[in-house]
């Protein structure tokens, strides 16, 4: 729907989220936000908007929001209160919420949300939001009823005589702390459309709800099943997409079987490998390899040698840098590449699935983050990685220019944003995919780009073909998406590509 299409609004909200995913990453917190329900107050009518100049600072974006049907099938339990008397509970799109957060410091994730805990893993938060609805949308009446205690639950009449229930989404929360409690005592209801009831088409949007989904339930539970079955699940608004739970661990060095141990030391150990995970169309893999010590001290030789270079040009020093790091290790990388490519003709993967097996296994990779000095100094650098460190989290220190090379991160499984994409661009180039590695000054970090037709403006194109940005450092992230504080394009820059 285009722009003029919409009647725009803005208003006040309050609402209950949850987290779908933990972990530390360069990507905002917010990412991974999944509304349980929203409140809106204090609507007025703007003339018009442009959503991409709302997000600016501490923001969320869902191009939609949908309110739960009668069976609870999706959405959120939304509501729209219009004024004292009339609201409505319809799917509300290109959603901008405004003062999500405290203020970032420097390139840090949103990990500090302004907002109350009100669960192990719920949040209560308000703020200023801005929303778009399809024109004149049906509204419902609610009668004014007399003002109760939190813990009572309000059934009012709509006008075609069947039953809402509005309740009080804050007081029926079991493990809420009295600080939120005397929160919602102190500014009102937070009431919640939950349960729409029967009716005919004059019933205002409950009533054409009920007729709408009632005539085309069967064949939505079809297109739910068959989405289930088939794993097809790619999300082209930009939302993560989680998959299933998956591992990577690395084993204990044993003796080389071929290693003479009547030679000289040092002698050849091999590491192995196990990392399980599963793609976005529900596809499962378990990737075992094995790495050796004797391969990876020439990787680190090899890498030891830029210590004494001095960079005069910082993307043209990335390039060559990452380059030799890449022609260094791309034929030590045999049998992963062998598994990729036999799992690609045994699924009878497209070039785009074949890409995003190699991002999820990746992904699935957690998440280290890498020093050219020491854990200790790079605190003092303040942003993301005082934060990261400040949570206890594991770094890799003494590593020259920040990076590991492929066959580095491979052996030890220890990368950040840089390392990640070094290793899945080798991969790819090694399937005959095509990769780009970029970098940023202005969000100090590194993405992937690669070569396949996806639907996203998150793109740079290098010689007529189109590389699509995906953030590597957390899971749920297809290609084409990115961070959304990130997508810039004019703040990247592609040091590496293969085409």
């Amino acid at each position: 729907m285009r722009t003029e299409d919409y009647w725009h609004y803005k208003g006040k909200y309050r609402g209950v989220f949850r987290l779908k995913h933990s972990g530390t990453t360069h990507a905002a917190h917010f990412y991974t936000i999944q509304w349980v329900a929203l409140e809106i107050r204090e609507v007025e009518r703007v003339a018009n908007r442009d959503y991409t100049s709302e997000k600016v600072g501490d923001y969320h974006y869902e191009p939609v929001i949908k309110p739960k049907s009668r069976w609870g099938i999706g959405g959120v339990e939304l509501v729209i209160i219009r004024d004292d008397v009339t609201a409505f509970s319809e799917s509300i799109f290109n959603v901008v919420l405004l003062k999500h957060s405290k203020e970032r410091n420097g390139f840090s994730p949103l990990h500090q949300f302004d907002s109350i805990r009100t669960t192990e893993q719920e949040y209560l938060v308000e703020g200023i939001v801005y929303f778009s609805l399809p024109p004149d949308p049906p509204v419902v009446k609610l009668p004014v009823i007399a003002s109760t205690t939190p813990t009572q639950i309000h059934v009012v009449a709509a006008p075609d005589d069947s039953t809402i229930i509005i309740p009080d989404l804050v007081s029926l929360q079991p493990n809420l702390s009295q600080t939120t409690r005397s929160l919602s005592q102190q500014r009102g209801c937070l009431s919640l459309l939950t349960n729409f009831g029967g009716g005919n088409s004059n019933g205002g949007c409950f009533g054409t709800m009920f007729k709408l989904i009632r005539s085309i339930i069967i064949f939505f539970l079809l297109i739910k099943l068959f989405a289930f079955i088939s794993g097809f699940l790619f999300n082209t608004s930009g939302q993560r997409m989680q998959t299933d739970d998956g591992e990577a661990k690395t084993g204990q060095l044993r003796l080389d079987p071929q290693q003479d141990t009547l030679a000289a030391q040092p002698w050849n150990y091999l590491m192995d490998h196990e990392v399980s995970w599963s793609d976005f169309i529900g596809n499962r893999y378990d990737s075992r390899y094995s790495t050796s010590t004797i391969q990876y001290a020439a990787s680190q030789k090899r890498h030891n040698k830029w210590s004494s270079l001095t960079a005069t040009d910082e993307l043209l020093f990335y390039h060559d840098l990452y380059e030799d790091l890449y022609l260094g290790d791309q034929k030590k990388l045999d049998s992963l590449i062998t598994y990729f490519d036999d799992e690609r003709k045994r699924k009878k993967l497209d070039p785009l699935n074949t890409a995003e097996m190699v991002v999820t296994f990746v992904q699935e990779i957690p998440y280290v983050l890498v020093h050219d000095g020491s854990c200790r100094d790079a605190i003092k650098q303040g942003g993301f990685i005082s934060d990261y460190h400040a949570q206890g989290n594991p770094c890799l220190p003494n590593i020259v220019a920040g990076v590991q090379s492929p066959y580095e991160f491979a052996h030890n499984l220890k990368g950040d944003c840089d390392t990640r994409s070094l290793l899945a661009y080798t991969l790819l180039d090694r399937l005959g995919i095509g990769a780009s590695v970029w970098i940023s000054r202005q969000y100090g970090h590194s993405i992937l780009g690669v070569a396949v037709p996806v639907s996203s403006k998150n793109f740079k194109q290098l010689s007529g073909t189109r590389y699509y940005a995906v953030e590597l450092t957390t899971k749920g992230f297809r290609i084409g998406m990115i961070a959304p504080e990130h997508t810039n394009m004019n703040n990247w820059n592609i040091v590496l590509n293969n085409k």
